[in-house]
């Protein structure tokens, strides 16, 4: 089993190259172990017990090391055992990796055999049946997987037919994985593929059943798919359990230079992050450091950015990233990004729930503190007007305050010149009847009153009044009453103190 079969994380068809590598270094290092013919039956039975424990030992140990690779003398199968045993399922070798080795590649030539054997249609077969309804053209899809310009005609046909889709979700999605599958390679594929699979999506019928044994179709249909998805080593599951979403990371993965592949993925992405088993898988197989390398990659390009900060967003906002998978670079890259379109309130609405996810899973250094800060501030006072990008942006920078002192600092001093309390204030004022916008107005002060260099400059821009106003307003609110009268005492001493200082 590999390691993340054994602790239970999510599976994919990488923990069969585990499995199949184990089998692999068992037939290549039987010979160690091997019983000496003439041996006597008790020394037999005693040999094979240790071969068999020395075996399991060695598997074992590979769980934790590549060390018991060094057995392996010969160059070209140590090179493959180790594409097949990497700890992390991200860098192991999946069937299209190991089918383009050199040695693999000659082994499949011996064996009468070769990768991707069907790349044109046979002789007397025309193209896809399109006259023939659903049912047979997805028998054909099926049927000639490897063509890839069967697969581009009949995707394109699918993605246009949006009527013919609908309620035939479940066949429709497993197809389209198969030939995302066997098509890594082919950028247009994958293309069309994500289109395809946006259109299920926005049929209406829920496409979670798409792996689900016993779907609909014709009995050659199922029969066929079913084989296929058992020869891919992939377990009929729900789509949202991520095989959907490993699909399309990989296409992002392979193909991480081409602009119009990407915001399509990731506009997919975004959309069946609204299930939790698709969020959580989406973290599990890192697919925010994917968000990451496309932002730093296109960081002009205004639909990548608004795509990838909502993937961000959305998965982020109510699951914890799994043990292993880091957010690094991810404050930089949203940043970086919301400084090429200040003015873009769609870029900065989803820049600004990016930085609010990011925040709330305490993810900041102290280089990205001020930068995050100045990003919030900027677009509040340049668009004040979108209620959820103001709201997003007042809880990212409680957030902010709360657990750093440069980001006390930092409101001070608005983009351009000013207070960052009196752009807070103005956009507050936009949505006089919205008690959360004055609650992380009170909590901003609060966070900031803790330092005393920030002090006076409250009081020089009448943070006193907002609170006052504040509890006018929330007076049946008692936690916050309590805040407000604490946030008050302390500008009221640093008055008393500068008035004895003078």
């Amino acid at each position: 089993m590999s390691p993340e079969s054994v602790s239970r994380k999510l599976w994919t068809d990488k923990s069969d190259i585990w499995s199949f590598g184990c089998v692999l270094l068992d037939m290549l290092t039987c010979h160690i172990h091997s019983v000496r013919i003439h041996s006597v039956l008790l020394d037999m039975l005693t040999c094979h017990i240790h071969s068999h424990l020395a075996s399991l030992s060695q598997l074992l140990s590979l769980k934790q090391t590549l060390g018991p690779l060094d057995i392996i003398t010969c160059k070209e199968l140590h090179t493959v055992l180790r594409k097949m045993f990497q700890h992390n399922p991200e860098y192991r070798a999946n069937v299209w990796d190991l089918v383009k080795d050199v040695l693999v590649q000659r082994c499949l030539v011996l064996c009468g055999g070769a990768p991707h054997v069907m790349k044109t249609m046979p002789s007397g077969v025309t193209g896809p049946p399109f006259h023939e309804g659903l049912n047979n053209v997805l028998d054909f899809m099926l049927a000639y997987k490897d063509v890839e310009s069967t697969q581009l005609q009949i995707l394109s046909y699918l993605t246009s037919e949006k009527k013919t889709v609908t309620g035939r979700q479940d066949e429709v999605v497993r197809a389209t994985c198969f030939t995302m599958m066997a098509h890594k390679d082919s950028a247009a594929v994958q293309l069309r593929a994500c289109q395809m699979l946006q259109v299920c999506v926005e049929a209406g019928t829920p496409i979670g059943a798409a792996f689900a044994e016993g779907s609909g179709g014709s009995e050659s249909n199922t029969k066929l798919a079913g084989k296929l998805w058992e020869e891919s080593g992939a377990q009929k599951q729900c789509v949202y359990d991520g095989r959907v979403i490993s699909c399309v990371l990989s296409a992002v993965d392979v193909h991480d230079g081409q602009p119009e592949l990407l915001t399509e993925a990731f506009r997919l992405l975004f959309i069946l992050s609204e299930n939790a088993l698709s969020a959580r898988s989406f973290l599990e197989l890192n697919g925010v450091g994917q968000a990451v390398r496309a932002l730093k990659a296109f960081s002009h390009h205004q639909p990548i950015i608004c795509h990838t900060c909502r993937c961000i967003w959305r998965t982020l906002e109510t699951h914890e990233p799994p043990a292993g998978v880091h957010l690094w670079g991810c404050v930089e890259a949203v940043c970086v990004a919301a400084e090429t379109h200040p003015q873009d309130g769609v870029v900065m609405e989803a820049v600004c729930a990016a930085l609010l996810s990011l925040s709330v899973r305490e993810t900041f250094e102290d280089k990205n503190v001020e930068d995050a800060t100045l990003v919030l501030l900027q677009a509040l006072r340049g668009h004040s007007r979108q209620p959820t990008l103001v709201q997003h942006a007042f809880l990212a920078l409680v957030n902010l305050t709360h657990v750093s002192k440069a980001a006390c600092l930092r409101v001070l001093v608005a983009p351009g010149g000013g207070s960052g309390i009196v752009v807070m204030r103005e956009a507050r004022r936009q949505y006089p009847s919205d008690p959360q916008l004055s609650h992380c107005m009170v909590r901003v002060l609060a966070a900031m009153t803790e330092h005393a260099e920030v002090l006076e400059e409250l009081i020089s821009v009448g943070a006193q009044e907002d609170l006052k106003q504040i509890e006018a307003d929330s007076a049946a609110d008692e936690d916050l009453k309590m805040l407000i009268q604490l946030t008050l005492s302390r500008l009221r001493e640093m008055e008393m103190e500068k008035a004895s200082l003078s």
